[in-house]
């Protein structure tokens, strides 16, 4: 039996446009399903989190230290999050693309939150319970990033 193939992403090319086909059989794909649904939620969340420190007081919610440099950086990963779902302009493999590189930078934030918590709380008012949310967001989209699989493409 072949697999049912449809257009998903057109790609430039120097001699016009390159048609990226990917397979649509039954299981195909879910992997990348997984990555955008992570990337909807997570950078909804990060987003509502950037708009909420700028209405409410510090700490948010009665735990987390924000300041207003902290709320850009969780506007900018949101938004990063949701350009990466929706626009796809790296192609189907943008939401798990962009998991890796916000749970890498993540990993690192938290790993410096933890060992300097002095120099992180005076750039982005980190606290104990920020280095916590940022290692499990970190695990969470590397998780997603590495761990699910590639979009199935043929170039037609």
């Amino acid at each position: 039996m072949t697999p049912t193939r449809r257009t998903v992403w057109c790609q430039p090319g120097l001699r016009g446009a390159r048609i990226v086909r990917r397979n649509t059989r039954k299981g195909a794909g879910k992997g990348l399903g997984m990555a955008r649904q992570f990337a909807i939620v997570f950078g909804a969340v990060y987003a509502l989190i950037g708009i909420l420190g700028f209405i409410l007081p510090s700490p948010l919610l009665g735990i987390f230290g924000v300041n207003t440099l902290h709320n850009v950086v969780h506007l900018a990963i949101g938004g990063l999050w949701l350009v990466a779902a929706f626009a796809a302009p790296m192609g189907p493999d943008s939401s798990r693309v962009i998991s890796q590189i916000i749970g890498v930078v993540y990993l690192i934030v938290a790993i410096l939150g933890f060992a300097l918590p002095t120099l992180m709380d005076q750039l982005l008012v980190i606290n104990t319970a920020d280095n916590v949310l940022h290692l499990v967001t970190a695990v969470l989209a590397l998780y997603i990033g590495f761990m699910t699989p590639r979009a199935a493409m043929t170039t037609a």
